[in-house]
């Protein structure tokens, strides 16, 4: 049986694979749309790399309108809510300094 604690991903931070500092931004196609390659790769790497990516830069898709076709059931997210249960107002919660005046009122009282 596996735990929840297992499939959070916030829990073992030392275990994740950190991004290499050693990497080069390579500009695909118009401003803005850039990737980024290793930088200890060779020249002939470097060279076979982009020519990939440049002869399949239509695959990619930098905003919404680049993906027309798709069906939206793949990438929307719907949230299943009862339409039955009334809304609530939840209590605001109070964060950093707020809270620590917050505390000191109450305890001056």
């Amino acid at each position: 049986m596996v735990a929840l604690t297992d499939l959070d991903p916030r829990i073992n931070d030392e275990v994740r694979i950190k991004p290499s500092n050693d990497v080069i931004e390579w500009q695909l196609a118009g401003e803005g749309q850039n990737t980024w390659l290793r930088g200890i790769m060779t020249k002939e790497e470097v060279e076979k790399i982009t020519q990939l990516l440049t002869k399949n830069k239509d695959l990619f898709a930098w905003t919404t309108e680049d993906m027309r076709g798709i069906n939206p059931r793949v990438m929307s997210h719907k949230l299943f809510v009862c339409r039955e249960a009334r809304p609530v107002a939840q209590k605001k919660r109070r964060m950093g300094k707020e809270k620590r005046m917050a505390t000191t009122k109450e305890v001056q009282k």
